[in-house]
């Protein structure tokens, strides 16, 4: 990633902006028609026409509805027909939504900056018309959840894990219980590239759980034993923003050059095979330079975003570029620059999410899909 925000400055300023946005949970409310623009910090987005100045999350629930996260403007969904948003005066927890996931009941969970809540479309006729649910502070087995990122993830057996910046928590029978990685170096400043000092990140095909840190390498856990992995074992940086898997099993990682750091051939992406890491020298974008986003899509191939650079699509074998768009910011201090969040649809249709906007993969093309569209 070229124009990289220093982290350590990152992390001040959103908590900072999170500390002023409001927390409070309502329930039952109707969210903003496009045609109404959503209430936001960031009056550069009132005039755009794009969905966000940031798309930070993308994810299709199991009603086939897109939900895109975006930086100050809340969440926006899109049905096949309309562009709806939803905002913090219609109940969100926060108007940056950094990850959206939805449990095996159905409910869809926002992380964002400031808190974390549920939102339940059982019953509903719309994205619009669902209810929201937060978590009542103070309450017993309640964690602060502090600000900064939340994210939610689910493993292969459906059950929530909880990253947070105090710790990572599993939610089960609404319960939230801690879950430690024993070894964390728990004294070294959170530089905020994953939430907080230690995040569980990915579940691999064999079931085996990963956790990514700010600057102590990345763990594995397999239901019995940890392993810990840092640079001296070939990781490209301690500081993990991403972990995925390709066709051939090999588990990914993104990574980030910390802010103290002096070494210029430090960060980029990685692969282990389960014996030996390898860097990937030859391709430019994907060496000495911080990798925010990897997915894998449903034919397996991975994607990886090379800010400066583009959007390379590995099949296993060989890279295959696609070239940054035109109109990626970079610019924005309270947000990771470059691409941000990738999905393959249900239709086989990919959307790669920016600083800058949402775009589509049409042919050998990404195309910019503002809120008037292109949709199909």
């Amino acid at each position: 990633m070229n124009n990289l925000i220093p982290v350590f400055f990152l992390a001040q300023l959103l908590l900072v902006a999170c500390s002023v946005q409001d927390n409070s949970i309502e329930r039952n409310k109707i969210a903003l028609n496009v045609s109404q623009q959503p209430s936001s910090d960031d009056k550069s987005n009132e005039s755009s026409n794009q969905l966000g100045r940031h798309i930070v999350d993308i994810f299709e629930d199991s009603q086939g509805i897109l939900w895109f996260g975006t930086g100050y403007n809340g969440v926006a969904s899109y049905d096949g027909k309309d562009l709806n948003y939803i905002t913090s005066e219609d109940g969100l927890c926060g108007m940056t939504v950094a990850n959206i996931i939805e449990d095996k009941d159905g409910v869809l969970w926002f992380g964002t900056y400031s808190d974390m809540c549920r939102y339940d479309l059982k019953g509903s006729k719309d994205s619009r018309s669902g209810s929201f649910a937060g978590f009542e502070k103070d309450a017993a087995g309640v964690p602060y959840l502090g600000y900064g990122w939340k994210r939610v993830q689910t493993d292969t057996d459906g059950n929530l894990w909880v990253n947070t910046h105090q710790g990572i928590f599993q939610y089960t029978n609404s319960e939230f219980i801690e879950f430690v990685v024993p070894g964390v170096d728990n004294t070294k400043i959170s530089f905020c590239n994953t939430p907080g000092v230690v995040s569980m990140d990915f579940v691999d095909s064999k079931g085996n759980l990963w956790f990514g840190t700010d600057d102590d390498g990345v763990y594995m856990y397999d239901g019995n034993t940890f392993s810990h992995f840092t640079k001296k074992d070939g990781l490209t940086s301690n500081s993990i923003t991403s972990i995925e898997e390709d066709r051939n099993g090999n588990i990914w990682f993104g990574c980030s050059k910390l802010m103290d750091s002096t070494n210029e051939r430090e960060a980029g992406v990685c692969s282990y095979n389960g014996t030996a890491f390898t860097e990937y020298l030859d391709v430019d974008g994907l060496h000495h330079n911080t990798i925010h986003t990897l997915y894998s899509d449903r034919n397996n191939d991975l994607w990886i975003g090379a800010n400066g650079t583009g959007v390379y699509k590995f099949d296993g074998e060989s890279f295959k570029l696609y070239k940054e768009p035109k109109g990626v910011d970079y610019t924005d201090p309270f947000q990771i620059g470059g691409l941000q969040s990738v999905l393959e649809d249900s239709k086989g249709r990919h959307w790669f999410g920016f600083s800058g906007g949402l775009f589509r993969l049409e042919g050998e093309s990404l195309v910019n899909v503002q809120k008037n569209g292109p949709w199909e």
